[in-house]
């Protein structure tokens, strides 16, 4: 979990174009479903056109978990999902899917 979780905030960071973020701009949220809510921002970097970014947000004990980001209409998740399946039905199993994770980590 600990390699997984590294990997997910380093994605969504590069995504995002980096760590270092000048303005974060709610433009609206809205409730999907019976759990889950959408934000709606844009997220913007010095001299860079702002990025539109979809959260996709779930309250579970007090606190809100992003259990999606979307780009351009892409979904991290369901990339990353489909990335993993992939390798675990091709190339050997969860043993190979966390060596990949801790090499794009480092």
């Amino acid at each position: 979990m600990k390699v997984f979780r590294e990997y997910v905030i380093h994605t969504y960071s590069v995504r995002l174009g980096g760590a270092e973020v000048d303005k974060f701009e709610v433009i609206n949220t809205k409730h999907i479903g019976k759990k889950d809510i959408l934000v709606i921002s844009n997220v913007s970097k010095a001299r860079k056109k702002p990025v539109r970014a979809n959260w996709r947000l779930r309250r579970r004990n007090g606190t809100y978990l992003i259990l999606d980001l979307s780009l351009g209409g892409i979904s991290i998740a369901l990339t990353l999902r489909q990335e993993f399946g992939a390798i675990l039905k091709t190339k050997g199993g969860v043993n190979t899917l966390i060596n990949m994770l801790k090499k794009r980590n480092a």
